[in-house]
């Protein structure tokens, strides 16, 4: 059975940012992410972009797009 699709109403991700270059992919991520993620705060909670979406847009592994996550978490950005 297919997973039920979710309705985010975000924007896309950026584009435009280069990881492949920074030395500390995790760090530059969990920045664009923080930015994204303040931008677009509401008063009611509402899905992020999934750890699968965020590690395939930018280029990333999987364990470095949820380090990042997990440090939005420590931050109280995300629950």
């Amino acid at each position: 059975m297919p997973r039920k699709k979710i309705s985010r109403g975000l924007p896309p991700l950026p584009h435009n940012a280069d990881l492949d270059d920074a030395r500390h992919k995790t760090e530059r991520l969990t920045e664009i992410l923080r930015k994204v993620a303040m931008k677009n705060q509401r008063t009611q909670p509402r899905a992020f972009y999934s750890v699968r979406d965020v590690a395939g847009s930018f280029h990333v592994t999987l364990s470095t797009a949820s380090n990042a996550y997990r440090h939005l978490e420590q931050e109280g950005l995300l629950t």
